[in-house]
């Protein structure tokens, strides 16, 4: 389907950018929907289809039991990390950790079919960016993290993992960095931080 086919095009290429833009960020399309002009939400809904079925985009979704929480929560990826490159702030640390997290995204996605774990992100008092499952059991928690060097980083990524892996009762935890690589132990806990290469 060509931008001709879509009533407001202009505005499909600027939600194209912004979502570059927001890349590891969860998805309003109400709010969508009114930042672009788009009319509805369910206009809103279709375009960020249009651009999915164009391979440009995925969407991941909140973890929970209701299927409606599932709906109406979702995280949007890029499917190649090098279109973050065009972002504003495409040179940023904050940047350089997002296209971390886009990059293990896109292979979890290419693991599910030979795991068959389904992919969701979690939050509920802590975030977690990817929660594997499978058969409706929580089967491995994954942090992401370029650089956990600063105690105040590190804290926050382990306690949002010990906290999870209580909530959801999995205790196969894993913290990917760009480059650290040991075990940390905390109460019988056990989180295995990687580095993306060794990950990959």
């Amino acid at each position: 389907m060509g931008f001709s086919a879509v009533r407001f095009p202009e505005a499909l290429r600027k939600m194209a950018d912004y979502l570059t833009d927001t890349t590891c960020f969860e998805i309003s399309y109400k709010s969508l929907a009114k930042q672009f002009s788009f009319g509805s939400v369910h206009t809103a809904e279709n375009y960020i289809g249009y651009l999915r079925q164009a391979y440009l985009f995925i969407g991941l979704q909140k973890f929970s039991f209701k299927s409606r929480e599932r709906i109406r929560n979702e995280k949007n990826y890029v499917i190649d990390t090098a279109f973050i490159s065009t972002a504003k702030e495409g040179i940023s640390e904050q940047n350089f950790g997002w296209r971390l997290e886009n990059i293990v995204c896109i292979e979890l996605f290419r693991r599910r079919n030979q795991s068959l774990n389904d992919v969701y992100y979690y939050k509920n008092g802590c975030e977690i960016d990817f929660v594997l499952c499978n058969d409706n059991s929580v089967v491995e928690l994954i942090q992401v993290s370029a650089d956990i060097s600063a105690q105040k980083t590190f804290n926050r990524e382990t306690d949002a993992l010990f906290r999870a892996a209580a909530a959801l009762r999995c205790g196969n935890l894993t913290l990917i960095t760009l480059n650290e690589n040991r075990i940390y132990t905390v109460d019988n806990l056990t989180i295995n931080i990687v580095s993306i290469l060794k990950w990959l």
